[in-house]
């Protein structure tokens, strides 16, 4: 009983113990920016238009410092609307990187503001992102005339490929999916957005897509996401961060603060829709974040995927308006050589400064795959472009690696070796409360299983939720040759069994523990005997019954055999009686 009490205290010891949880996020190791392009794509026409001035540059860096409105790289400013990436500002509306700022209406990524206060503050919601699996693929990683390009796994963030992921390079229209993003997180499918004057005016005179919608006209936040998504539509970004958060101003800050969430380091957005602006970029890293996230959310994925979608009348619009899917892999419409039946969604993007943007997702069985490509030269009538591109990426992830599913049985551990002990009912996986997610999998090298990774558990000392809102009391990391590929949460769902990680009083829990340990066990053996007796009786009964009316049956012969042989005896004697002679009657005498 005392060794019982003394492994009871320890474990609670143990799992009371807090444990660090440390998230390594990627780091910006250029801090080149690319300047303007002249270029204006050989002759198709810009999807985000043309805005601002341009340079006969196409990669062209900025390095230095400077004192007016412009953009410094390395350094200080003193201008208004400006850029640090390095260095402190004192500016009006101006972005540091990494730094300080002292000024107002400010954001940012690391280091301190203008009060002293940490920038970076508390992160939330930061999905999974697991190690860089390029070193294990079983070919060679294809070659890419995009400036910047990436595969990610959705499902665990593992990286697949990688070229210049942490490069500064200005998105295009694919900074639609975080409008997007940010408008399902802060809005219902129903809600009515009406468009203002300024939502449409500001993309007059650049040559930006839309789908003409004028002032004071209606749609809903599901019809406005499809415009977004679907036809690239400027006008609709604009009047959908006006709905959601009052002024354009404000959502991009919104779209900036959930970059920030996401894990994004070099990431900084200056309008809804990828119109091209020097203090509008990002990586090809931070876009895949971006784009991961968006994908986990199912009406993003719904929305994403539609090759066409009909928009009714409107109240300003008589006839319908018919969308369709700009992206070139899904919905092949002008080039049909470039179709390719594992994708499930993605965004086009292009402007002549930015060059050709694409995100694309692809599934094949239980695998959802993602690329982001940047900065590509080459229009998808030559060689070398987005698509074929992107094709070559795609191909690469879903031929070198594959998912391995986790299920319930690798908590099993948790129960016996960890976490409870032998006395708990967690002990019995088949009534455990502790489960993974039905999904759960991580992927690896085509060919190698679970047993090829080493796994560990992680426990949590304070409430953690994942991005669905579960709570979450732990989670195993799987690692692939010293690269974490992986990992699922340990979830505990309340069976009427108190845990070490519930928020209840831990003596009342110690007092039910050791009342469960010593309490008189169940007399199960006692019931068996009983049983076994019952039903050897009633098997001795049904066996004897036959022998029982045997028995009765001869006794019964018997006495009547006795009965008839003391009937035949008397008869005998009878017979040894002397009769009196006959005499005939008188009667009979006359007749003679």
């Amino acid at each position: 009983m005392k060794k019982k009490l003394t492994a009871i205290l320890l474990l609670i010891c143990l799992a009371l113990t807090p444990v660090a949880t440390v998230y390594a996020e990627p780091t910006n190791n250029t801090e080149q920016t690319y300047g303007e392009s002249d270029d204006t794509g050989d002759g198709v026409s810009s999807e985000n238009g043309v805005s601002g001035s341009t340079t006969d540059s196409t990669n062209g860096i900025t390095d230095g410092t400077t004192s007016g409105n412009d953009t410094t790289t390395e350094g200080t400013t003193g201008g208004n609307d400006t850029t640090a990436t390095e260095g402190t500002t004192s500016s009006d509306d101006a972005t540091a990187t990494d730094g300080t700022t002292g000024s107002n209406d400010t954001t940012a990524t690391e280091g301190t503001t203008g009060d002293g206060t940490p920038a970076t503050g508390k992160k939330k919601d930061i999905l999974d992102e697991y190690g860089d699996l390029t070193a294990f693929a079983a070919s060679d990683p294809p070659s890419i005339a995009s400036v910047g390009g990436i595969v990610m796994d959705v499902d665990s963030g593992a990286v697949l490929y990688e070229k210049n992921i942490n490069k500064r390079l200005y998105p295009a229209s694919i900074t639609k999916i975080m409008t997007t993003l940010v408008a399902l997180e802060n809005s219902s499918m129903d809600e009515v957005v009406t468009f203002s004057q300024n939502a449409v005016d500001l993309i007059q005179n650049q040559g930006a897509s839309n789908i003409e919608i004028v002032p004071g006209e209606k749609l809903t936040m599901e019809e406005s996401l499809y415009a977004i998504m679907l036809m690239s539509a400027n006008e609709v970004c604009n009047g959908v961060a006006e709905h959601v958060a009052g002024d354009i101003k404000t959502f991009v800050k919104m779209m900036n603060k959930r970059a920030k969430e996401l894990g994004c380091t070099g990431t900084h957005f200056n309008n809804t829709n990828g119109l091209w602006e020097k203090n509008h970029y990002t990586t090809t890293h931070d876009m895949a974040l971006i784009a991961r996230a968006a994908y986990k959310n199912e009406k993003f994925a719904e929305i994403t995927g539609t090759k066409w979608y009909k928009l009714p009348k409107t109240n300003k619009r008589k006839a319908g308006y018919t969308l369709h899917n700009h992206h070139g892999m899904l919905l092949p419409l002008n080039y049909p050589q470039y179709e390719y039946k594992y994708c499930v969604g993605g965004k086009t993007g292009y402007t002549s400064q930015c060059l050709y943007t694409l995100v694309t997702y692809a599934k094949k069985k239980d695998m959802t795959i993602l690329s982001v490509i940047m900065r590509n030269p080459n229009p998808p009538y030559l060689d070398d472009n987005q698509y074929s591109d992107t094709t070559k990426l795609l191909n690469y992830g879903l031929n070198n690696y594959h998912r391995v599913m986790i299920t319930d049985e690798e908590v099993s551990d948790v129960n016996t070796e960890r976490l409870f002990t032998q006395f708990n009912a967690f002990f019995n996986t088949e009534t455990s409360s502790l489960y993974v997610d039905e999904n759960a999998g991580i992927l690896l090298p085509k060919g190698k299983t679970l047993d090829d990774v080493e796994k560990t558990v992680e426990y949590y000392s304070t409430d953690v939720f994942d991005e669905n809102g579960n709570r979450a009391i732990g989670r195993i990391h799987y690692t692939y040759h010293d690269t974490e590929v992986g990992g699922t949460y340990i979830y505990y769902k309340n069976r009427g069994t108190p845990t070490l990680n519930d928020s209840i009083n831990m003596k009342q829990w110690f007092d039910e523990a050791v009342e469960k340990a010593t309490e008189t066990p169940f007399p199960w053996l006692a019931v068996i005997v009983v049983v076994v007796i019952v039903i050897l009786l009633v098997a001795g009964f049904i066996i004897f019954l036959p022998v029982l009316r045997t028995i009765l049956e001869n006794r019964n012969r018997a006495k009547h055999y006795k009965r008839n042989k003391k009937s035949g005896g008397m008869s005998r004697s009878m017979g040894s009686v002397p009769m009196k002679k006959y005499k005939p009657h008188k009667r009979h005498k006359r007749r003679r």
